[in-house]
């Protein structure tokens, strides 16, 4: 669930970045809605990476 609510972080920072040509004040908040899903990333990927070595071993 934690990487549909990143992947909703990339989409909306992604689409802020685009538009600060046009409106610089949300430079700010594109750069945390960045961050924040460069963490999430790293989250959702260590869960990811725990289920796949966990499957490779036979344990589920």
């Amino acid at each position: 669930m934690l990487a549909k609510y990143k992947t909703t972080v990339q989409l909306v920072a992604l689409g802020l970045l685009f538009a600060e040509p046009m409106i610089p004040a949300i430079a700010l908040l594109s750069d945390i809605l960045l961050w924040l899903a460069a963490i999430l990333t790293l989250i959702t990927g260590w869960q990811y990476w725990q289920g796949a070595s966990d499957h490779l071993r036979g344990k589920k």
